[in-house]
């Protein structure tokens, strides 16, 4: 973030893609930030969105170390796996049975009992025939190390016991399986509290470092929605008002204000939406 040479309000938003980074490091009253590649850039302020599983890896270094409160709260705070699969088909063939946005069924045995028992209807929100399911525990785990096709051969056996041996299609049109627990840029998803994890840990994940130059933004920057996409939004709306405060660009209530108030299933289902439309290259 250059506050001090903003560009002109024309200018398109620059995203640097594929920049992996290695360091992050305060020098005088800038932020220098090392890539993998060796490029090196300086800003005045830094808002990191770094995952808490990607923060417990050590990478990147800071310099000055992190403090103590916050270093300590990656320690302990608990990260988990959780594999999401999304499946586009060539109808909503369950359209005239289910309903309801959520639905699902139970199974037995440690790996089973996870591994898309949990079906969202994303066809009443994305107006697309699209079930998504999920794999917890144990069974996202085996998921990391299963092909397309063998999630998707557990996906419809579990299907044809909910609607019925011949009513779900043998194919689909296409599949997505994101497995964020090997996933070298997210090592996990879904923070939560370990049994060593004190109260103040959320608190100190989204304290400001290097004097308030080096900012950070996540689910896991906040105990208020901790675990889910809309605490991520939330905290980055915080971070980036922190910056419009400290440089008085802009009033601070240009960018929504408060987190407070739960978005519910609806914020829920707007962010599925979004992702099943970046998957699947949806346009409206």
């Amino acid at each position: 973030v250059s506050a001090r040479n903003p560009p002109p309000e024309s200018a398109k938003l620059n995203i640097l893609l594929s920049r992996e980074v290695v360091a992050i490091a305060k020098k005088g009253e800038l932020i220098e930030v090392t890539m993998k590649d060796g490029e090196v850039m300086q800003a005045d302020y830094v808002i990191s969105t770094l995952p808490l599983g990607v923060l417990k890896t050590g990478t990147p270094t800071f310099d000055p170390p992190l403090s103590v409160s916050k270093t300590d709260a990656i320690e302990r705070l608990a990260f988990g796996n959780v594999a999401k699969i999304s499946i586009l088909f060539e109808s909503a063939w369950w359209a005239s049975k289910i309903t309801v946005d959520w639905f699902g069924i139970t199974r037995s045995g440690e790996t089973a009992r996870g591994l898309s028992t949990q079906y969202v209807n994303m066809h009443k929100v994305a107006g697309k025939p699209v079930l998504m399911t999920f794999a917890v525990g144990p069974a996202a785990d085996a998921v990391d190390g299963m092909s397309d096709a063998a999630v998707w051969n557990a996906t419809l056996a579990n299907l044809k016991v909910i609607f019925g041996e011949s009513v779900p299609p043998s194919t689909y049109k296409a599949i997505t399986v994101q497995r964020w627990g090997t996933d070298p840029y997210a090592r996990g998803c879904y923070s939560h509290h370990s049994t060593t994890s004190q109260g103040s840990d959320y608190a100190a994940m989204g304290s400001d470092e290097y004097g308030g130059r080096l900012l950070f933004a996540g689910e896991a920057t906040d105990e208020t929605f901790y675990g889910s996409a809309h605490n991520a939004l939330l905290t980055g709306q915080r971070a980036a008002r922190a910056v419009l405060r400290a440089e008085e660009i802009a009033p601070a209530e240009s960018l929504n204000s408060g987190t407070k108030q739960a978005p519910g299933i609806a914020a829920f289902l707007l962010c599925a939406a979004t992702l099943l439309t970046s998957l699947f290259g949806w346009s409206k």
